[in-house]
This record gives structure tokens, C-alpha cells and sequence, in this order.
């Protein structure tokens, strides 16, 4: 069966046929999360999108601290180059991601294989 005629067969099931509805999920998301944040850098605003709405990629790139790759996930063209011409440092990224994470209730924290051996595995 090709691809188009698999599509078209999806769009005969019935709602309550399907298992997961991403695009119900999506739209109670948008409900739910709260307004994006407003920056004003370079003389600009930007705007950054709630944490929620953030690609997979934009966390890891925020974790590593690359944030040209987060900013490019993240923003919209247009901001992506006003953020990028702006040049930040490193004290100014620190504010935006203390807003960030003060905003949505959300932290940076560490992953659990972040975390150094427990006193059973300690060398002797």
C-alpha cells in the first residue's frame, strides 16, 4: 500500500478508533501552557515560546550551554537574528534562563547518570 493511500485510510478512523491524538494533545497543550516571555535585547523585542513548546533539541542544547543551536530551535527567524547580532554574554544568558525557568517552573536540573557513585560502589 503507498503512502497516500495509507494517509487516506488514517483519515476514514474514527476518533475513537485512534490510540494517541496528537493534534487533541497539542491543542489542550496550548491551553494549558503559559504566555511566552518578552525580551528586549539589542534594542528589540524578542519573544521565547514556553518551555513546553521547545523542541527536544533546544533542552539539550540549553543543558550544554550551546545557545546558538537553542536559539535557532527555539526562535523565530527574525528573533533568532537579533538574539545572534546581539551578542550576549554570559551574565545576560544567565538572567534569560533564570526568567525562563522562573516563569515556567521548570530548572535545569541534573540527570540521573549526572550523578557521581553511591557509597556502595565507593574504591576502596
Amino acid at each position: 500500500m503507498s503512502n497516500a493511500a495509507a494517509g487516506a485510510q488514517d483519515d476514514d478512523l474514527e476518533p475513537e478508533d485512534v490510540d494517541l491524538d496528537l493534534d487533541a494533545e497539542d491543542m489542550l497543550l496550548r491551553e494549558a501552557i503559559g504566555q511566552p516571555i518578552t525580551v528586549k535585547v539589542g534594542g528589540k523585542i524578542i519573544t521565547v515560546p514556553h518551555t513546553s513548546e521547545w523542541p527536544h533539541i533546544a533542552n539539550t542544547a540549553a543543558g550544554r550551554a550551546d545557545f546558538g543551536t537553542w536559539a535557532a530551535a527555539v526562535l523565530s527567524d527574525a528573533d533568532f537574528e537579533t538574539f545572534t547580532k546581539a551578542n550576549l554574554k554570559n551574565y545576560q544568558m544567565t538572567a534569560l534562563f533564570s526568567k525562563i525557568h522562573r516563569r515556567t517552573g521548570s530548572g535545569p536540573g541534573k540527570s540521573p547518570s549526572s550523578r557521581g557513585s553511591s557509597k556502595s560502589t565507593r574504591r576502596r
